[in-house]
């Protein structure tokens, strides 16, 4: 066990000053784990989900007419 002893390493990667402990045991390792449980979002209704459909469709089809401008615009400049 003396092998890791020395100032410039640990047992566990890293070379903080928690370094000597396994990460499961250092300070703030459960908050690190927790940050990507997301809380429960409570469902659309059905006039909301409705209204998010259409804005997404009206949004999509003028993205989608920009894009065939854009190749258009490609084709004729040859």
């Amino acid at each position: 066990m003396s092998w890791w002893k020395h100032h410039y390493c640990g047992p566990w990667p890293g070379h903080g000053p928690w370094s000597y402990l396994p990460p499961w045991e250092r300070p703030g390792w459960i908050l690190w784990w927790g940050a990507g449980i997301q809380p429960p979002v409570a469902p659309l209704t059905k006039e909301a989900e409705l209204q998010y459909l259409e804005n997404l469709r009206s949004y999509l089809q003028n993205l989608l007419k920009q894009v065939e401008d854009r190749i258009n615009e490609l084709k004729g400049s040859k």
